[in-house]
């Protein structure tokens, strides 16, 4: 199997199948075969894999196709690493020799490996490299292959190297049976090499932990090999690649990669072995110095070389190191001013290597802690305010990337993007920095007014970083007068103006977590300049910044269950319609430049907050986010239709909500695709919505309608179709219950039904099997608020498939969801119909699952729709319901003419089953690809969910099915049964046989226990003669089966039927 496929789990059973082989074999003494003995096995696989290296010499893709090389790397990993593999050779001098010629055969293998594979793994980009044309050769090899192969070779080979240099076995003070000089020598060179020339991210990875181990073993060796043997100077070979990897960092100058590839995992892998002392700060410190030094720019930029690139990175390396932080500490005040000098660089590599290295450094500094919020911890800020007393440059380094001189950098630029781009390479480490540490005593007032002139920066993304900088630095006590002057009006430009309001925004958030006394006045003071900034304001983007400040101070005040919440709205609601002269106006009344998304999306929010803080009787979350655009998404609306829904909104909190609702998703725009509509309505106001039952409406339940959403998704429109899928559960529930039994109703939910299967197909994204299990769980909590009491009804058998689909889905989310709608429905069921306050059951999915089908079965057993689908489902075909969805796709409409619409088994003459000889034949072909593709659901237990069907198929009436559809599945099940025979009597069977295959272990069990169907429906129906057959078949491969070997479960489930039919 292993040279068939090449694949890992293959090779990994390969490598332990050799290793228990060696275990069991006891003698040492010399064989008669090659598995007689433990060194005869060893000899064995390393025989086979220098020929097979010796293919892969010659020609790699015709090693790849036929000699795989990790399995037998693996093979002698398990063997070597298993506990006593020295003590059982603990034999005279000529086995010893033996096993040293074993131990130089293995470091030649090695190392004519690495000769095979690097041709590969050096390219530049190995992952697209194609050593010859046409990229798949006549053994179908393709690119992915090729590295593949040689990606587990070196892996697997660098492996096998670390487990021998790290082993105490190897490391013993006996040079005979212990690593000598020239063993390390050879081990740490072949890696050393490596790393120096591969380009193959993951493969230098694993390399350098052999490196690394390597040389802290030849650090040790003063103290174990070296005193007992001829080589003293095992312990001085890393310093010797120090020196070697200097060279290479001259050498490889011109030769540049983003992280410099392997040559910082030689530095960290030589420092590892000297984490303290003279040694280690020499080399930090000629790093440094090759950092730091200037440019040789010459005109012809082919020849330029930047050995600062290399040292940079490798800096970097060593100050992310955990093991070399405490050696590191002293040299971090150097890299911090080598780091930012970096920063004014010409050269985008050496800016680019060097804001790296700031950023490594500010994790340093830091402890790693994220900034990403306002609500600093004060502990933390006082904690990291150290780093000024530690590390007393600090300041000057901030205010000289603050106050830079941009002039000669920015004459340098070829354009104003890349002008742009340098100002924020300067600023933000800087004020990275103050937002971790705050402002240091020293230049505290030079900082503090460099903060705020980046504040009026023309550039959005810099501006906003200083306003977060100012918001965390100021002190919680003057917070309410920095809010006051920053609102104080002047004559200022609008980027200083939409910068100030930022930080008014991030203060407000600090706000919220340390209320003070002056926070009513603060918000008073908000609402009196809202004429200044927002409506005689003519920019849409300072005004809609405004507008969301005070739209935070609202959310804030409701989160807080603040007593002034409401009139705050109040007060916020009726400044509103300023914006536009007419409060029912359109678009094209709004004031100029009104058209702004940004300013469309702050009106939107403050309507929904505001009817959320209108409604006494909604309950405030427990938390709120912070921030506009993680409550609510960004997208663009029709402002007309807001500003009117505004004038119109309904007294009472459900008629608001509801309004607001069919606001935005009546007027959706596609400029914002990446968000969701209907995100913005149930989830930004979910904690409203959702808690007191709200169900808000998306469209009319008809069936033109549900074709359309089909249309969505074909246009390429998947949101919408996943939003409008997900609404369609309440919507339909409400129609179904008002017209029970109408003809339009029962269509609409058959096409509801149809999509629902689509949707939840395996391969359909999972937010749209999200949606379509919210859907189902919508409809259902829809029916039983409702009391509805026709839960049996023949059309609902489709939903109820789908239903239990969704209860093997793959992910667990829609599992989750899909297990709330079976809760739902069996507590509905259980309790008669109660008021949706009686308390019902919870169940897991697998739960759920189980007693859910019982529930299908025993609703209906009469269902001819049912036995066709549960027998498809049992022989592995496509469910009826998802089959006859299919075949309507194209002609939805057509259903208005039948009384019973889709999903019935009217007019159905055949099972439409596929052929079981064509399906084994399958399932037995031997898949040889190096990359198989995963099936689309996991989680499902093909061989449970056969007995699950057989078993509720069995509880099926059986006089209510045609004798003709008996029939057929009844030939369905002869014909496998016989097919089975016919292979167990020709081959053996055994733990690795023809059953051991996932795929054939499978359909054998659905064939047997079809069987076990047709012998009950065919005894029913007086057909005795078929009956008979599936019995006697039934019995001759169980006992062809006992012969031949075959899969123990096939036996005990033949057998259990036989005793059933005997009973």
């Amino acid at each position: 199997m292993m040279y068939l496929t090449g694949r890992a789990d293959h090779a990994d059973g390969v490598g332990r199948l050799y290793s228990l082989l060696h275990d069991s074999c006891k003698n040492l003494g010399t064989p008669v075969t090659w598995s007689d003995s433990r060194w005869s096995i060893i000899d064995h696989i390393l025989s086979a894999l220098e020929n097979d290296i010796e293919i892969a010499r010659k020609d790699i893709r015709l090693a790849v196709k036929t000699a795989p090389l990790h399995g037998k790397l693996i093979s002698l990993r398990h063997i070597i690493g298993c506990e006593g593999f020295y003590d059982s050779s603990d034999l005279s001098d000529p086995e010893w020799r033996t096993h040293r010629t074993t131990n130089n055969r293995i470091l030649d293998c090695c190392t004519e490996i690495w000769e095979a594979v690097k041709i590969v793994l050096c390219f530049d980009s190995p992952e697209g490299h194609d050593s010859e044309e046409g990229g798949i050769d006549d053994f179908e090899i393709g690119t992915k292959d090729t590295l593949s192969f040689c990606w587990r070779a070196l892996k697997e080979s660098s492996s096998l190297m670390n487990l021998m240099v790290t082993s105490n076995h190897y490391s013993s003070s006996d040079s005979n049976r212990g690593f000598r000089y020239e063993d390390f020598q050879k081990l740490g060179n072949l890696t050393f090499s490596q790393l120096a020339e591969l380009r193959h991210r993951g493969a230098f990875s694993a390399v350098s932990q052999t490196f690394s181990a390597c040389c802290k073993r030849c650090a040790q060796a003063p103290q174990s090999v070296g005193e007992k043997s001829k080589d003293p100077l095992i312990s001085h070979l890393p310093k010797k690649w120090y020196q070697d990897v200097l060279g290479i960092i001259e050498e490889k100058s011109s030769a540049l990669t983003r992280r410099s590839a392997g040559i910082p995992a030689i530095i960290t892998g030589i420092l590892s072995a000297f984490p303290s002392g003279d040694f280690f700060d020499n080399v930090v410190l000629d790093l440094q110095a090759i950092a730091d030094a200037p440019l040789i720019i010459f005109e012809d930029f082919e020849n330029l070389r930047l050995p600062q690139v290399h040292a940079l990175n490798c800096l970097k390396d060593i100050f992310t190191d955990a093991i070399l932080g405490p050696a590191s500490e002293p040299h971090v005040a150097i890299a911090l001013e080598i780091a930012a000098g970096c920063l004014e660089s010409e050269l985008w590599a050496i800016r680019n290597c060097g804001l790296m290295l700031f950023k490594a450094l500010l994790r340093r500094l830091n402890g790693g802690t994220d900034t990403a919020s306002t609500k600093a911890s004060s502990s933390h800020r006082s904690l990291s305010k150290l780093a000024y007393e530690k590390y007393p440059n600090l300041p000057n380094l901030i205010l000289r990337l603050l106050y830079q001189n941009q002039q000669t950098s920015i004459e340098a630029a070829h354009d104003e993007t890349q002008t742009l781009s340098l100002q924020a390479q300067w600023v933000f480490p800087a004020l990275e920095i103050l937002e971790r540490s705050g402002l240091p005593l020293q230049h505290r007032v030079e900082i503090e007014e460099a903060i705020r002139h980046h504040m009026a920066s023309s550039i959005w993304v810099i501006r906003e970083k200083a306003a977060k900088a100012l918001a965390l630095v100021v002190s919680e006590k003057d917070l309410g007068g920095e809010i006051r002057n920053l609102l104080k009006p002047g004559k200022i430009s609008q980027n200083c103006l939409h910068g100030r309001l930022l930080c008014v925004g991030f203060i407000i958030s600090r706000i919220g977590a340390i209320l003070t006394d002056e926070c009513d006045a603060l918000w008073l003071l908000i609402l009196d300049s809202f004429g200044i900034f927002v409506t005689q304001n003519e920019c849409p983007f300072t005004a809609a910044a405004y507008l969301n400040i005070a739209t935070d101070v609202l959310e804030l005040l409701i989160q807080i269950k603040s007593q002034v919440a409401k009139s705050y709205a109040l007060r916020l609601k009726a400044v509103l319609p300023k914006l536009s002269p007419n409060s029912s106006g359109s678009s094209d009344e709004l004031l100029p430049g009104r058209s702004s998304a940004l300013l469309a999306q702050a009106i939107k929010r403050s309507l929904i907050l505001i009817n959320v803080a209108d409604d006494s009787s909604i309950r405030a979350p427990s938390s709120l986010p912070s921030k506009a655009p993680e409550i609510l998404p960004s997208r663009n609306i029709n402002q007309d239709s807001v500003v009117e829904q505004d004038s119109k909104t309904k007294t009472g909190s459900s008629a608001s909500l509801e309004d607001i609702d069919s606001m935005i998703l009546k007027n959706p725009t596609t400029e914002c695709p990446e968000k969701n509509p209907k995100d913005f309505s149930l989830r930004g106001t979910g904690f409203a919505a959702k808690r007191h039952g709200y169900e808000l409406s998306l469209f009319s339940p008809d069936l033109p309608t549900l074709s359309k959403i089909g249309q969505w998704a074909s246009q390429g429109n998947p949101q919408k179709y996943d939003d409008l899928l997900q609404s369609a559960g309440n919507t339909l529930a409400l129609a179904y219950n008002d017209s029970y039994g109408d003809l339009k109703a029962r269509v609409s939910l058959a096409a509801w039904i149809f999509r629902l299967s689509l949707a939840g197909e395996q391969r359909s994204d999972v937010t749209t099997r999200v949606a379509a299990a919210e859907s189902l769980v919508g409809f259902v909590k829809k029916l039983r608020n409702l009391e509805f009491d026709g839960w049996a009804a023949t059309e609902l058998l489709g939903g109820y498939l789908c239903l239990y689909d969704v209860l093997l889905d793959d992910d667990e989310d829609v599992r989750d969801q899909g297990a709330v709608a079976a809760s739902v429905l069996l507590s509905a069921t259980a309790s008669n119909n109660t008021t949706q306050n009686t308390g019902g059951i919870s169940l897991t999915p697998s739960a759920a699952s189980s007693k859910f089908l019982q529930y299908i079965v025993t609703k209906y057993k009469y269902s001819t729709f049912l036995w066709i689908d549960g027998v498809r489902r049992l022989t592995g075909a496509i469910p009826l319901f998802r089959l006859e969805g299919i075949e309507a796709t194209s002609h939805l409409e057509d259903a208005m003419d039948s009384v019973e619409g889709p999903f019935t088994a009217r007019n159905r003459t055949s099972l439409q089953l596929c052929s079981v000889r064509d399906m084994l034949q399958e399932a037995r072909r031997q898949d040889t690809a190096l990359f198989v593709e995963e099936k689309a659901n996991l989680f499902v237990d093909p061989v449970k969910e056969a007995k699950n069907w057989a078993n509720a198929l069995a509880e099926l009436n059986p006089c209510s099915f045609e004798p003709y559809l008996v029939s057929e599945i009844a030939t369905w099940s002869i014909d496998g049964l016989s097919a089975l025979i016919e292979i167990a009597e020709s081959r053996e069977d055994g733990p690795l046989g023809w059953t051991s295959k996932p795929d054939v272990f499978a359909l054998g069990m659905r064939i047997i226990l079809t069987g076990k169907v047709c012998i009950r429906f065919l005894s029913h129906q007086k057909s005795e003669e078929q009956s008979a057959v599936c019995l006697e078949l039934l019995r001759k491969l169980f006992l062809v089966g006992k012969e031949t070997f075959v899969h123990g479960l096939w036996l005990l489930q033949i057998e259990e039927i036989i005793g059933e039919v005997s009973s």
